[in-house]
């Protein structure tokens, strides 16, 4: 895959091979939320040429290890 840097977000067009030797792609999105957050949102996925439905973004935030 490869990694691009659109506006304020990174967008990541991905490609693979499946355990069962199905061909995957998806475009993820990862975008800064704040200093220590981000959402992640998997879109344009397709499994053998079967569109996948889009995710809902994932919420992610850094925390401190004490």
């Amino acid at each position: 895959g490869y990694w691009e840097e659109e506006d304020d977000r990174w967008v990541a067009k991905l490609t693979g091979v499946l355990p069962d030797g199905r061909r995957a792609a998806v475009t993820q999105i990862l975008k800064r939320t704040g200093p220590d957050s981000m959402t992640s949102q998997l879109t344009g996925g397709e499994i053998d040429g079967e569109l996948q439905p889009a995710k809902p973004a994932v919420k992610m935030k850094r925390v401190q290890e004490e």
